[in-house]
């Protein structure tokens, strides 16, 4: 199983990484707090207490800029883990990051849409697919 990540935003990670203290490495693309627009997650591999770091580190896009903020392990918890789709005829898993993110595998066979507010799949008469959940902090896959 090959798990397609989505590059939302982008984002060059190793500028990234340069740009903020504490050793980031990227993680996932995915919603956190029911917000429209999915955050580029960041794991810190040394936060600074001191100036209030957390674990993890959040970058998102509004109209004006980029908006930076950061949660703890306990935090990201409830958002970890997304409904997705194996299509067995390419052999991938796909996941739709938010709301109207509709998300097809290379064969075309299987779709996704819905992020965290709802799960549409939608598939070919002769397609055979699997429903998963992936765990978006270890990208490990789990059939339900």
């Amino acid at each position: 199983m090959k798990l397609i990540k989505p590059n939302w935003y982008g984002l060059n990670h190793v500028i990234v990484d340069q740009q903020f203290e504490g050793g980031l490495s990227f993680v996932n693309d995915f919603c956190v707090n029911g917000e429209y627009h999915p955050c580029a997650v960041y794991k810190v591999a040394k936060p600074n207490k001191a100036k209030g770091h957390k674990k993890y580190l959040l970058l998102s896009k509004d109209p004006y800029g980029m908006i930076i903020r950061g949660m703890t392990t306990q935090e990201m918890r409830k958002y970890r883990y997304q409904d997705a789709v194996y299509c067995h005829a390419c052999d991938e898993v796909i996941y739709s990051i938010n709301r109207h993110d509709n998300r097809t595998c290379s064969c075309g066979k299987c779709s996704i849409d819905g992020g965290r507010e709802y799960t549409r799949i939608s598939y070919e008469p002769d397609s055979v697919y699997e429903n998963v959940t992936i765990d978006l902090l270890t990208d490990k896959i789990k059939s339900k």
